[in-house]
């Protein structure tokens, strides 16, 4: 989120570039794999990786050898599109060991081809040959992990159109480029800005979300732009002394925005470590909206601090988590605004169990490559795409997020 960089605040996420109007990779599902979508995004419309199962025996080749009282790591592969992503976890940490793992991957022909892993012990390959791809752990240390299958499936192929311009098809619309082709990403056509996901899908809105960290919005020019809405920050609590701070700029955004004629949405950024805390994060948003009416939820931000495990919410165990989360949402809905929860996929999926957040509004954070939609297994409302947006009117990157 777009928070002020403070002593006591957890550093910005970590960032990757997505420019405006850079040439997409156009693929576009078949039709008949798209269903009309509304506010709520249906896990059928995410187009998921497959599952990192083992359909066929393993290679001979892929076999990963067997290290005497070796630390078992668990290995993780998905494709999506034509592309292979490889995942390594320590089941036992919330972070990886400190070594420098690398991957050998069997091609379907039998060709062993070795990569180094990223920091966090990812791999991301795209453009990939269809088939079977069998992936394993080069030996490091005292770490091993089983060897993962992965079937790698074509990417689609993107329609051609008689002409430039506009498309429906089923009720989604699409735009196609000079060349016939859908477009796909954070696009700028005729001044305004839109966007289009993997498979050329338009999102039905366009939003941002602001603090005091985005300072001197021209909100005109933002909606000139054509962004439909903007989730703004009301406060925070600090990470490590928990101290319950106001945005300074709140009010000012607040109404800079609807005199634009954007519609509102509000977060809080919580840590809060009992439910006490949590009910009163929900009467500051409540207090400062002094009735104000939204067009969009009040949202608990709850994440990981930036300095993990020293953030004083950092390590709750879920059942408490879960008291927080409800004692926050509930009192908003008792003061007659939508509740709704914010945070990223990892933490979503592995932090809080989905009967917590599944009665509120999720919005979801997750900056994918390539616009592919997030691997996420369960229904949310909201996408935050990026953090590195440019809007005209908001000086410096703004994330971004979409509906559809």
């Amino acid at each position: 989120m777009g928070r002020e960089k403070k002593p006591d605040r957890p550093a910005r996420r970590g960032r990757r570039t997505l420019l405006l109007g850079i040439p997409a990779v156009v693929l576009v599902l078949s039709i008949a794999l798209l269903t009309a979508s509304g506010l709520r995004m249906k896990r059928e419309n995410n187009a998921p990786p497959l599952a990192a199962i083992a359909p066929t025996p393993v290679p001979a080749a892929a076999a990963t050898p067997e290290v005497p009282d070796a630390r078992r790591l668990q290995l993780k592969a998905f494709s999506s599109a034509g592309d292979l992503y490889i995942v390594l976890v320590d089941p036992e940490a919330e972070t990886l060991p400190e070594a420098d793992f690398g991957f050998t991957v069997v091609a379907p022909d039998g060709t062993l081809t070795s990569y180094p892993a990223d920091a966090d012990g990812r791999l991301y390959l795209t453009q990939m040959d269809p088939g079977l791809y069998t992936v394993r752990l080069d030996a490091v240390g005292a770490y091993t992990a089983l060897p993962a299958a992965i079937e790698v499936l074509p990417a689609p192929t993107a329609p051609v159109y008689e002409s430039a311009g506009w498309q429906e098809h089923d009720g989604l619309t699409y735009y196609a480029d000079r060349s016939g082709k859908a477009a796909t990403g954070l696009r700028q056509i005729d001044g305004k800005m839109y966007y289009f996901n993997l498979y050329g899908v338009k999102a039905a809105k366009l939003g941002i979300d602001v603090s005091y960290h985005n300072k001197g919005i021209n909100w005109p020019a933002v909606a000139a732009q054509g962004i439909d809405f903007a989730i703004i920050r009301v406060g925070y609590r600090g990470w490590e002394t928990g101290l319950l701070w106001e945005d300074n700029r709140f009010a000012q955004n607040l109404r800079g925005a609807k005199a634009a004629g954007i519609d509102v949405g509000v977060y809080v950024y919580s840590t809060a470590v009992n439910p006490i805390e949590a009910r009163e994060e929900a009467d500051l948003v409540i207090g400062m909206l002094d009735g104000m009416e939204l067009e969009y939820p009040v949202y608990f931000d709850t994440e990981q601090s930036g300095d993990y495990p020293l953030g004083r919410a950092d390590r709750l165990c879920k059942p408490y988590r879960a008291q927080i989360i409800n004692a926050f949402c509930e009192r908003v809905r008792e003061a007659g605004y939508t509740p709704g929860v914010y945070s990223g996929l990892n933490y979503l999926k592995n932090h809080v169990a989905h009967s917590v957040y599944a009665p509120y509004t999720t919005w979801l954070a997750n900056y994918t490559r390539y616009n592919r939609l997030p691997d996420f297994p369960y229904d949310y409302d909201m996408w935050q795409f990026t953090d590195r947006g440019l809007v005209n009117g908001i000086r410096g990157i703004v994330d971004m997020n979409v509906i559809y």
